[in-house]
This record gives C-alpha cells, sequence and structure tokens, in this order.
C-alpha cells in the first residue's frame, strides 16, 4: 500500500516524512473495537449511507460465521478466497497505488464475491460524489473483530499536496515525483477542501451496511484511539487496527480504462477486484525486527504489570540475549537460578531488562531499580529456599499499585505517540510552506514573520486553610487529600505536552508536596489517624493516591512540576509570565515576542472577591476586589505586589500589628462592658482604651463586623446588652493568620503583569483561561471603560476566557472542553481553526453536558448582582480592536503554535 508509509503516516507520521527510531504503542488490555454497528447507527460522527442492496455472498457469510464461532483470521481468509487457492501477481500498472502486500495476493473464490465487494466500492463513491480510481477510492483494508467483519475504505487517497518525498512536495507529473506513475494524476482533491477529512468509510457485513465517519464531530472518539490509530494530522486517516484484527488489503482497478480515469459510469467487474493478505496470516514469516519488537513489549509489559513471573517471564529469559540485556547481566541471572528456572532469579533479570530499555520513562525506571534492589536483598537473606509466594510478597511491597504503574506507563507512551505524529505535522507543514501551497481562502489574522512558538503556564492553585488544622479540631494537621487543581493540572499537561513541549511549558502546582504527603498519610491506619485525625479516610486517600499518580503520570515522568510546595504563590506566577527569574535556574516565560510569539496561561482554583472598602462604608455595587487563591503566601521581598491593592475591604483579613490591638479589645471588651456599652449608644462608636500600658484607639464598628464574619462572636446573653464578648482566635488556626492577603493573586496583580508584557514584549498574543468562582471579575480589565480609557486595554492582543460571572459558583467541565478542543485543533491544521473556533466548540460542547443548567440560568430572573442565582456562565472579553495585532481570536490555532519557529523537541 502506497498510502501504508506515506499518507497513513506509517501509522505515526505525515505523508514525506519518516519516523526513525519512534516509540512502541502499549495498548492497555481490553477490547479496543470500539465501533459497532449499533454505535454507529445514529450517532453524529458516524454517517448512514445506506444498506447495500445486494445480500451478502455465500462465501462472506460463511466467513461471519467463521468469526462468530471464534476460527482464526487464517481460516477466515480460506472461506473468503477457497482452501485451494494460490497466490497470484499484482497487476504491473497499477503498482504505483498498491495497497498491502504483493507477496500474497488472490483473486477471491468465487465472482460473487468478488462482484460484491465492487459494490461496496460503487455504493460508497456514489453515496458521497467519489472517483473511482487510483487518487481517490480504489482500496479497503478487511479486518474482524467480535462477530463481525468489517471494511475500512480510505478516499481522496493522493490529493494535490501528497509527497513520497519528505524534502520536497514536487508538481504533479514532475520526473521527481514519479513521472506519469505520479500517483496523484488526475486528482482533483485538496487536504484543504471543506470535505476533505470525509475519507474514512466503514462497512459492517452484520448490518450490510456502510458508514461515513466525521472525525471533526465533537463527540468523535478520538481519546479512545492509540494516536497512530486516530484522524490526525494533515491527512485525517483512521488506521483499520482500531476496528480490530487488520487481515488484508482489497484493491479495485476496473480493467476497461486506466487506474487515473474515473470509472464509477461503467458496470461493476469481478476481474478488478484483488485481495492481498497480510503476510503473517497467510503464507511469509515475521520479520526478526518485528519479533525483537515483541520481545522487548512483552518486557515493559511485564515490569508494569510487577513482573509476576508467568511462563512469559521464563520466555523472555531464554530470549534474552536478543534484547538488550547485556550478557554480563544475563549470565548473573543464570547463576542466581542455579541453571534451574526460578522465579526470583527471573524477576531480578526481568527488571534488568527493563532498565536497558530505550524511552522508558524515568519514573518507572526509578520504581524498577528500587523492587531490584529488594528482590536482591531478598534473594540474598533468603537464598535458593525462596518459593514463589515469597517473591510475590517482595513484589507487592511497596504501596504501588500494579494497575497504576500500567496506567501511568499507557499515558506516557501514548503522549510519546501523539508527540512523535505532531512533529511529524510540522515536519509536512514546512514543506506546504516551501512549495506555496497553503491556502488563502480563510480570512485569519496574519502574523509576524519572526514570531516564536507558544509557552504555556499552568497554575494549579488552592486555598491556603488546608495547611492548618480544622477549626473544630478533628484534623491535627494540614490536609491533601482533596486537592482541587493537582488533577486537572496533570491531565492537562499530559494533552498539551504532545503539541508544546516539555521545554515550553512551565508548571506551578503542589504536585511532589501533595504526594509526599498521601504517602505519609496512607502508609498505615495509624500513619492516616496521626494525620487525619481518623482512620476512616484510608481507603479515600489510597484511590486518591493512585488517580493522582495516574493523572499526573506524565508530568511525573518529565522530573514534576517546574514550582512545588512553598513557591506555589501569587509572585511565582507573576515572576513566571513577566520572565523575572530571580535566579537564572528558575524557568520563566523568555522576554520578546521571538522567542515567545504567544502565551497560554490556564490557572484552576478556588476564586473569590471582597469589597473595597471595610465596613460601614457603603455598597460599592459590585465592584470589588477579585482574586484567585493560592496555598503560600508571596515571600517578604514580594509584598509590594499588594502595592495599592484594598485588601483591608475583606474584614477577615487582619495585618501583623493588628493583632496585639485585636486581643486588647477582646479583654477590654469583657473588663469595661459599661464603657463600651455607652460609646455605642452615643453613636461615636469609637473610643481610646489602655491595655498593658498601651493606648489603643478603638473602633468599634469595625471590630463588631470584623469579628462576626470571622465566627469570633457570642452573645453575652442578657436581653438588654448591646455589646458582646469576643472569644480568642486561636493562633494556629487559619483565622488566626496575620496578612492572608498574601495568599491571593488579585486581578489588579494581573493586570500589571500584562501590561509588562505588552510593554517588553509587543507583539505576544496571550491566551488566559480563570477557571474558578467568581472569576468574572479577572476580565474586568477587557470589558470596562476605566481600563480601556486609562490603561489601552481595547488594543492589548489578549483573550481572557472566565469559566464564571462576577459572583457565580464555578463548574469544572470547561477546562477539559477549552483544552481538548484547542489540542483537537492543533492536531487537525488543514482546518485552519482560529482561537474563535476553537472557544465556540467548547462552549458548545459545554452547554451540550449542562442543558438542564443552560435552562435554569435562561429562567432565573436577576435581582442582586451578588447574588445571582445562576451558575457557571462561561464567556470571554479580548483585545486588540484597534492595536496593530489585530485580534487574538481571529489567529489560527497552528500559528498561534508554532509561529515561524522550528519545531520543539521530542518528549
Amino acid at each position: 500500500d502506497m498510502s501504508n508509509g506515506v499518507s497513513e503516516m506509517s501509522e505515526a507520521s505525515s505523508p514525506g516524512t519518516t519516523m526513525s527510531n519512534g516509540p512502541t504503542v502499549l495498548d492497555q488490555p481490553g477490547p479496543r473495537h470500539l465501533w459497532t454497528s449499533p454505535l454507529l447507527s445514529g450517532c453524529p460522527w458516524g454517517i448512514d449511507l445506506g444498506r447495500v442492496r445486494v445480500p451478502l455472498p455465500v462465501r462472506l457469510a460463511a466467513a461471519l460465521e467463521a468469526v462468530r464461532a471464534g476460527s482464526s483470521p487464517r481460516e477466515v481468509v480460506i472461506q473468503l478466497v477457497g482452501r485451494c487457492a494460490e497466490p497470484v501477481r499484482s497487476p504491473a500498472t497499477v503498482t504505483q497505488y498498491w495497497s498491502g502486500s504483493a507477496d500474497n495476493v488472490f483473486r477471491f473464490g468465487d465472482d460473487e464475491t468478488a462482484t460484491f465487494f465492487a459494490t461496496l466500492f460503487s455504493h460508497i463513491a456514489h453515496r458521497r460524489g467519489l472517483a473511482l480510481a487510483g487518487h481517490d477510492l480504489y482500496h479497503g483494508h478487511l479486518f474482524i473483530a467480535d462477530n463481525e467483519i468489517g471494511v475500512l475504505f480510505h478516499a481522496k487517497e493522493f490529493p494535490r499536496q501528497f509527497s513520497m518525498n519528505s524534502q520536497c512536495i514536487y508538481p504533479i507529473g514532475d520526473a521527481q515525483a514519479g513521472g506519469f506513475k505520479d500517483p496523484r494524476t488526475g486528482t482533483a482533491t485538496s487536504i484543504f477542501d471543506p470535505d476533505y477529512h470525509i475519507r474514512n468509510f466503514v462497512y459492517l457485513a452484520s448490518v450490510n451496511t456502510c458508514f461515513a465517519l466525521d472525525p471533526s464531530s465533537v463527540s468523535f472518539p478520538h481519546d479512545a484511539l492509540p494516536p497512530h490509530e486516530s484522524a490526525d494530522g494533515h491527512f485525517h486517516t483512521i488506521s483499520a487496527s482500531a476496528f480490530g484484527n487488520y487481515i488484508g488489503d482489497l484493491n479495485y482497478f476496473h480493467p476497461l480504462c486506466s487506474p487515473t480515469t474515473n470509472s464509477a459510469h461503467l458496470g461493476l467487474s469481478a476481474a478488478g477486484m484483488w485481495f492481498a493478505v497480510k503476510n503473517s496470516i497467510y503464507g511469509g514469516e515475521r520479520s526478526n525486527v518485528c519479533a525483537a519488537n515483541e520481545v522487548a513489549s512483552q518486557v515493559v509489559a511485564d515490569v508494569i504489570l510487577s513482573l509476576v513471573c508467568t511462563a512469559r517471564a521464563r520466555q523472555v529469559i531464554s530470549q534474552a540475549p536478543s534484547t538488550r540485556l547485556s550478557e554480563d547481566a544475563f549470565h548473573e541471572a543464570v547463576r542466581l537460578a542455579d541453571g534451574s528456572v526460578h522465579r526470583a532469579a527471573i524477576l531480578i533479570a526481568t527488571v534488568d531488562i527493563a532498565l536497558r530499555l530505550e524511552g522508558f520513562p524515568k519514573i518507572l525506571r526509578d520504581e524498577a531499580t528500587r523492587r531490584l534492589r529488594i528482590a536482591h536483598a531478598a534473594y540474598d537473606v533468603l537464598g535458593p529456599a525462596v518459593d514463589a509466594s515469597t517473591a510475590a510478597s517482595i513484589l507487592y511491597s511497596s504501596a504501588w499499585d500494579t494497575t497504576v504503574l500500567w496506567d501511568m506507563c499507557h499515558r506516557v507512551h501514548r503522549a510519546m505517540c501523539s508527540r512523535a505524529a505532531v512533529q511529524a505535522s510540522i515536519r509536512f507543514d514546512k514543506l506546504l510552506k516551501q512549495a506555496n501551497l497553503l491556502p488563502t481562502s480563510k480570512t485569519v489574522q496574519k502574523r509576524p514573520s519572526d514570531v516564536g512558538g507558544m509557552w504555556v503556564v499552568l497554575v494549579g492553585g488552592e486555598t491556603a486553610s488546608l495547611r492548618f488544622p480544622d477549626t473544630r479540631g478533628q484534623r491535627p494537621g494540614s490536609w491533601f487529600g482533596g486537592h482541587s487543581s493537582l488533577q486537572s493540572i496533570g491531565w492537562a499537561y499530559q494533552m498539551l505536552i504532545p503539541i508544546i513541549g516539555r521545554e515550553r511549558i512551565i508548571v506551578i502546582a503542589q504536585l511532589q508536596e501533595t504526594l509526599d504527603w498521601l504517602e505519609e498519610a496512607t502508609k498505615s491506619p495509624e500513619d492516616c489517624r496521626r494525620m487525619c485525625g481518623d482512620d476512616k479516610f484510608l481507603p479515600m486517600l489510597r484511590s486518591k493516591l493512585s488517580e493522582t499518580r495516574k493523572d499526573c503520570a506524565c508530568l511525573l515522568a518529565d522530573g514534576g512540576a517546574d514550582y512545588d510546595g512553598v513557591h506555589v504563590n501569587p509572585a511565582t506566577v507573576i515572576r513566571v509570565i513577566t520572565g523575572q527569574a530571580l535566579h537564572s535556574v528558575q524557568r520563566v516565560v523568555p522576554q520578546g515576542a521571538h522567542a515567545c510569539g504567544s502565551l497560554m496561561l490556564l490557572m484552576y482554583s478556588h476564586g473569590t472577591a471582597h469589597p473595597r472598602r471595610p465596613p460601614p462604608a457603603v455598597d460599592d455595587g459590585g465592584d470589588e476586589e477579585h482574586y484567585m487563591q493560592m496555598p503560600y503566601p508571596v515571600p517578604v521581598h514580594d509584598e509590594n505586589l499588594y502595592d495599592d491593592i484594598p485588601w483591608r475591604g475583606d474584614v477577615r483579613v487582619f495585618s501583623i500589628d493588628e493583632v496585639d490591638r485585636r486581643e486588647a479589645c477582646r479583654v477590654l471588651a469583657a473588663k469595661h462592658q459599661t464603657q463600651l456599652n455607652h460609646l455605642e449608644a452615643s453613636g461615636t462608636l469609637y473610643g481610646d482604651m489602655s491595655y498593658e500600658g498601651a493606648v489603643y484607639d478603638v473602633d468599634l464598628a469595625m471590630m463588631t463586623a470584623t469579628h462576626r464574619v470571622c465566627g469570633e462572636v457570642r452573645r453575652l446573653g442578657k436581653a438588654d446588652s448591646l455589646w458582646c464578648w469576643y472569644i480568642k482566635i486561636d493562633p494556629s488556626s487559619y483565622a488566626g493568620v496575620p496578612d492572608r492577603f498574601r495568599e491571593r493573586l488579585y486581578a489588579v496583580s494581573l493586570v500589571r503583569a500584562y501590561s509588562r508584557i505588552i510593554a517588553e514584549s509587543p507583539g505576544r498574543h496571550v491566551v488566559v483561561l480563570n477557571h474558578f468562582c467568581l472569576s468574572g471579575g479577572m476580565s474586568h480589565f477587557l470589558r470596562r471603560d476605566q481600563y480601556r480609557n486609562h490603561l489601552g486595554t481595547a488594543c492589548w492582543p489578549f483573550f481572557v476566557m472566565v469559566s464564571s460571572d462576577d459572583f457565580e459558583t464555578s463548574l469544572g467541565y470547561f477546562w477539559r472542553c477549552w483544552i481538548k478542543q484547542f489540542v483537537r485543533s492543533a492536531r487537525t491544521p488543514t482546518h485552519l481553526h482560529t482561537v474563535r473556533d476553537v472557544y465556540s466548540k467548547a462552549e458548545e460542547r459545554y452547554w451540550g453536558k449542562n442543558e438542564s443548567l443552560l435552562e435554569h440560568n435562561q429562567a432565573i430572573v436577576c435581582v442582586s448582582k451578588k447574588e445571582p442565582h445562576t451558575f457557571g456562565t462561561v464567556s470571554f472579553a479580548e483585545g486588540g480592536h484597534a492595536g496593530d495585532f489585530g485580534l487574538v481570536s481571529d489567529v489560527s490555532v497552528w500559528d498561534l503554535l508554532y509561529g515561524s519557529s522550528l519545531p520543539p523537541s521530542s518528549l
């Protein structure tokens, strides 16, 4: 199949490119055959092309029954071609098109079967207006699945942009492209045609029906497929192995016309149907390379599945010299085994093999190394007496769950394969630019030619109160058993790493701090009780640990977060996005649009707001200070971040110099009840009081409001009392922590940082997602006239999204909608999706999942801005209307990602 090596990207790369030393995908155990007739019927991405009017031929019906009876692929092939069939030669006139093996080519056992398959080609061509020719629809891939036989057809196979050369795309018919044997001869198809992505068609024999697959549908299950099998890249090709067990290829060339000519108007021809059977199914031997790869894959699988020493592991040992296992390590394993197949020795040797496998994730290599040491130590102590059960107990002595390790490895390898596919698309896009084949019809915002690619900053926040005991005294210390953002950050990293690259992503999150806490709390019921106050949390925390490891697998494999622990604070975010590193080893976004042409800032946390002035000031009409919560305060040297921010409007916050004053008020309130009542009755609510030799000004109205909000007030109990006694704040609780404003990333602080980006990196496009409650206030700088007039934000090239209105509660789903759609648009560059297109599709998916909420919001009549009774209203605001760089929403995702920069390095 000419397309198998190029336009189908060798199942991992784009046309005209090669994939040297590409990673091997490790598929998760379990059924992968996702597309069955019930699922395809009526789904938005499976377009029903109608039943085939011709009934199933006898041989195909017999083959279908053989599949349902559990027969082997070879037996199914024999049912189709006949037991005595002999291979024939493929026609020499179509070598440039031929799909599949050239060695095991057969004719079907009778004309009825051959004509039926020709009917399928004609049926699809007629329904979709395709040409039955070598450059369009001429081949299909036969597969078998559970109780099913099907054919995956690929149409529009050789568009104008196709190339077998990885260095250049030559004109059609050029001598370098094969001359008169150029497979594009006669084509009128372009990868930029609006309907080019509708090129995958599937026939299912169980229902005798054909379907067209639409990978652009928002419900298309891309995530359920390995990266090399999904309809990504420029050519939108789905692999036949996504449906089941691929067994061979159908090639249809009508004998009465040239393969470059459309034969759709001619009658069906059994003589034009050829069946190329997969070598490994019918004759032929597997190559040594394939066998070696299978051995290596088996080793990796055994390691991830905790190396349970089965017969497969013994086989690995027997074939060890053909793998990358060193000779010394192999002889050491044999010596330990004392010439027998000793399970402990197999365990040790198999881990040793895994440590030598290229591309094995670092975190899993480290875990394998640790288990290798445990196994060696156990063997030294127990000697030959160690049996299988003892080896298993040694194996499972760590807190790592074997299924978690498998899942982590699967995710990392998937990201590696996705990365390889994206890099292939980048290389092919450069060929398109060199050949001047990029479209000019669609209007998108043009960017300068010297801008760099995109950088991404992921910020995972959390409320600082989780670092302190709870107010009821039920938890003795910090609590990381329900971190609000960490898994979302890990998932986002996993999605973005293939299209961005590790060197262009900066992560600010409490990853290692949270994992350390969870590991400590889940060691035993006693440890859980010591850290959490009750061992009833142990099952939940162990589940949380496993889920966090899985969601953060790619981030852990790449070394973890760039900023962890105490560095997860507002000042770190500001310094990172403005490029202000405190020392050379800190990772920050580089200054200048040539180094960073676009920035995507994704922030996930809790959010809230407070008035700008404390009581008894009048209400500001809902115009409050909005902020995102962070787990740690800024360092002392960064306190200038809060200059001119009216944090005192939050009555729950007090400064360090107010601690003694508040304690004086508490004591004097108890001793001088009459005086306080008199001051309050006089209406002044203000007075001087002495406490331990110092005189304090007491603002009773402020104090009353403050203590009531903080929950520190209790009634005296007398009906005629006008005053309250105050209970002392517990200094170990979060309520007793002064200067809590230092743990807040205020919208004003971000606007200052954005202004600095505009000044120091003109031309940089910035995309921001604020994903937390009350996040609407973070976009005021683009919506409100005072900002637009004073700072000129109308000209700023910013696109700012929020997951809720100014005083609404946020939902958690838009985060995934936006990132999924952004990645999907990046993986399909021919669609030329803009930032606005991505947002529109993400919003459509978001409300599609929350239809009842949308109906609720639309039915609400808002009577109070601060109490809207609506939820999760996503929206965006943008600048650039009058600027030199236009609207960010009009920039294509592909240009935003890569600019004119070189492709980033591999994962």
